[in-house]
């Protein structure tokens, strides 16, 4: 199995994910969104620089940009900049959708 700093292949970390497929979201929200929707996980020991070794999870990578789509088509535009979603029982979170360009990710 082939590892990224400790990332199992197929996985990406938190922060991976969330600067990849975030969207103008938070990253509670974002992670909130990914819980929700039970998008898979996988446990693995993340190196840190200074040598810690630190327990943490990934996300399968190919889950992800659906489970974004799903979040941010059912969220309503409850004014010009905050969003709230039935998925967060009804939480506001600050997002924008009409001046919020999608991006596709590069293919690995």
């Amino acid at each position: 199995m082939q590892h990224r700093n400790g990332v199992p292949k197929g996985y990406l970390s938190r922060s991976q994910a969330h600067g990849l497929y975030g969207v103008g979201l938070s990253e509670k929200v974002f992670h909130l969104a990914l819980q929700r929707l039970e998008v898979p996980t996988t446990p693995y020991i993340h190196h840190a620089e200074d040598g810690n070794e630190v327990a943490t999870y990934g996300y399968l990578e190919s889950d992800i940009a659906a489970a974004v789509q799903v979040f941010l088509d059912d969220a309503i535009q409850a004014t010009r900049y905050m969003c709230e979603s039935p998925l967060l029982e009804g939480k506001r979170f600050r997002y924008n959708k009409s001046t919020v360009t999608r991006r596709t990710p590069p293919q690995q």
